[in-house]
């Protein structure tokens, strides 16, 4: 069975506005032992019909002059359809790529000839059957899982990451090691079945014995809690979950739900999930828990995020008693702007929506009420759209012009039809049963937001998907807040990164001074430095020469947009770019982190919140510093001006009121840093050049 595999390399992200630069391909026969041997390879680079970004250059290693000399669409193109006409390169079953459709995408854009639609993602593969890696991006699995790097007579001289042939190559390796995984994991017929129909669309022909399912007796580990500062409770990262996730004949028996591909690879990641617990781990037979467990990840975002909880809420039931439950109030320090009064996520409600009408689908059956509520939720943003200025729309609500009223009613007509998505529950197991799950949770978030004509509405856009509607709270009272949550939560614990002198000033600004949290877990104070005046380049090189020296890595952590790009113009415009990893130019968190992780020494520079991610991470990277590059962007909303006006028992001006408030921001989060990676933090400001 031959199969072409391909990668292009592009000029930006947008085949409306961007070409491919360059192309590389490799026919493979696939054998009978799921090996993968060479038929022939093909790559040429492409002319330049526009001006390249020289990011492209310092990413791929391709020059403008390079692509001067290349051959011209037209005359690329032709060399491909020879190379694809030859005798022995006839017959493709497959086009295979990592991130597939990005290629495809472009490819059709340009009209370059395929032998068939039919595609393979080695990145939908790997996200079924690499829970145990931290990244799946070509370039940190080829290095995590020790690719032979086989070129069988390919010419690949002077190549490297991010050029087309050679990460064709690479992800044949890849794809020869995911078959070899699904061929030998002791998982049943059911899942290789689901695999193939849904991700391996060709003659393939595995048979399974599967893995005996474990006592389902085990004693799993209790789960804990984060009680957000709008008072909700929110599940702990989901991975954190997964390791009492053991193969069950309830977690096989949804793939016979008959889930769409989206939704079908939860369920086959958590089973690849599931057998790695069962394989992995050692079971006490006195106390029946379990011992040795690896960190396993879910590579899933949103929606899938979204129905990974449901299901493992159905499989995993919370007992309460069990959990800890944290609540931390210095979040306010940066969350305060966000509480409202009442607040409907129109984003958030649609994408539960979405995935509730699914389980319909999945069964073939009409959900005429979830179609009702979707085309009522558009309609209501076109009629939206005459208050649209710069992606926000603020007015009163019920004072609107009459020729608008049509948006009122849309709006009340939509909130009246969430409240009839209701099911009845049923008795056992079924893609029902996680549907309740799902439209309980709809008419749970419907019911935080109450109309109320005494109030201005602000209807905001998130990103290109859908809306939020809120309404702040006039006289929003913390103390009152924090004691509904505490009640509401009995036996909880507060945590806090900052120490007990400066929690007592947090809390005194705020006016709770008075409040008892019960059990808190204080931080520690660390001391840093502050710099400033000195020269840009003097100090990136010397943050090199730190790293390199201590054979580490040093975050710096931007507290600005403008900060961002300042370092980045820096680092680009004296040839740092070797030692330094820029988020965005070498690509998102993840990426980053995964390149920290295959041993990357130099300095990272990432935005300030792009530190929330390494909490979350089992393996922290060795770090010799973090630097805080500008003073974090601190929103100082209306609540804290109130407070700030008020009469002190110190005298204090509302200027040293705010100073100090700003003050205990940045040193909670140079407390959590130090906490999480162990190492000094630095605050530098009017970097020169």
């Amino acid at each position: 069975m031959k199969l072409l595999f391909l990668d292009t390399e592009t000029t930006g992200f947008e085949p409306q506005k961007n070409q491919i630069i360059e192309v590389g391909a490799v026919i493979y026969e696939l054998t009978d032992q799921y090996k993968l041997k060479v038929v022939s390879s093909f790559q040429t680079t492409i002319g330049l019909r526009s001006q390249m970004d020289e990011r492209i250059t310092r990413i791929t290693g391709i020059t403008e002059l390079e692509l001067a000399s290349a051959p011209s669409l037209p005359k690329a193109q032709k060399l491909w359809l020879d190379w694809l006409e030859l005798p022995q390169n006839l017959d493709i079953k497959a086009v295979i790529g990592h991130s597939i459709d990005f290629d495809m995408g472009f490819l059709n854009k340009e009209n370059w000839h395929l032998p068939t639609q039919i595609t393979i993602d080695t990145l939908d593969l790997a996200k079924i059957f690499c829970p145990d890696a931290q990244a799946i991006n070509l370039e940190f699995l080829a290095k995590y899982m020790a690719f032979s790097q086989k070129m069988d007579g390919i010419d690949m001289t002077g190549m490297s990451y991010h050029r087309a042939l050679y990460d064709t190559v690479m992800c044949a390796n890849l794809f020869e090691i995911l078959i070899q995984k699904l061929a030998n994991l002791p998982i049943s017929q059911t899942f290789t079945d689901q695999v193939i129909t849904h991700f391996l669309p060709i003659p393939i022909i595995v048979y399974k014995t599967p893995i005996q399912n474990i006592n389902n007796e085990v004693k799993l580990e209790p789960s804990s809690q984060t009680i957000s500062i709008t008072g909700q409770i929110k599940n702990q990262n989901i991975n954190n979950r997964l390791k009492n996730l053991f193969v069950s004949q309830e977690l096989e028996k949804m793939l016979t739900w008959n889930f769409g591909k989206d939704q079908t690879m939860i369920v086959l990641q958590l089973i690849v999930i599931a057998t790695y617990n069962q394989i992995n781990s050692k079971i006490d037979s006195q106390t029946n828990s379990v011992g040795f467990k690896t960190f396993l990840k879910l590579h899933t975002m949103g929606q899938g995020q979204v129905l990974a909880g449901f299901i493992l809420d159905l499989l995993l039931p919370t007992q309460l008693a069990e959990q800890t439950i944290f609540v931390h109030p210095e979040n306010i320090l940066d969350n305060i702007s966000k509480i409202y009064d009442k607040t409907l996520n129109f984003n958030e409600i649609i994408d539960y929506l979405e995935l509730y009408n699914s389980f319909f689908i999945a069964q073939n059956q009409s959900n005429q009420s979830t179609v009702n509520i979707l085309s009522k939720y558009d309609f209501f943003l076109l009629t939206l759209n005459n208050h649209l200025v710069n992606y926000e729309y603020k007015l009163n609500f019920f004072d609107i012009p009459a020729k608008d009223r049509l948006m009122v009613d849309k709006y009340l007509d939509l909130i009246n039809t969430l409240n009839t998505l209701v099911l009845p529950s049923p008795d056992d197991l079924n893609c029902y049963q996680i549907a309740q799950m799902v439209a309980n949770k709809i008419t749970t978030l419907q019911t935080q937001f109450v109309i109320n004509k005494n109030k201005k509405y602000s209807f905001k856009l998130n990103g290109n998907k859908g809306l939020s509607v809120s309404t702040s709270q006039d006289n929003f009272d913390l103390y009152e807040h924090f004691v509904n949550i505490l009640d509401a939560n009995p036996n909880t614990i507060t945590q806090t990164n900052l120490s007990k002198e400066d929690f007592g000033d947090l809390m005194y600004l705020a006016q709770v001074e008075d409040l008892d949290f019960g059990q808190v877990e204080y931080g520690q104070t660390h001391e840093y430095q502050a710099i400033s005046g000195v020269s840009a380049l003097d100090y990136f090189t010397d943050k090199i020469e730190l790293a390199k020296s201590q054979n580490k890595v040093v975050f710096i952590t931007c507290g600005l947009n403008s900060s961002l790009k300042n370092a980045e113009q820096i680092c680009a415009n004296h040839d740092l770019m070797n030692d330094v990893l820029i988020i965005g130019e070498s690509g998102g968190i993840t990426k980053i982190a995964s390149k920290i992780d295959q041993g990357f020494v130099g300095i990272v520079v990432i935005k300030f919140g792009n530190m929330e991610y390494f909490d979350y991470l089992t393996k922290k990277p060795n770090t010799a510093q973090v630097v805080i590059y500008d003073r974090p962007y601190f929103f100082i909303n209306d609540f804290w001006y109130n407070l700030s006006k008020q009469p002190k028992s110190d005298n204090s001006t509302p200027d040293q009121y705010l100073k100090e408030l700003k003050n205990l921001f940045v040193q909670a989060k140079i407390n959590h840093f130090h906490k999480i990676l162990g190492c000094d933090v630095e605050l530098v400001y009017n970097l020169i050049g």
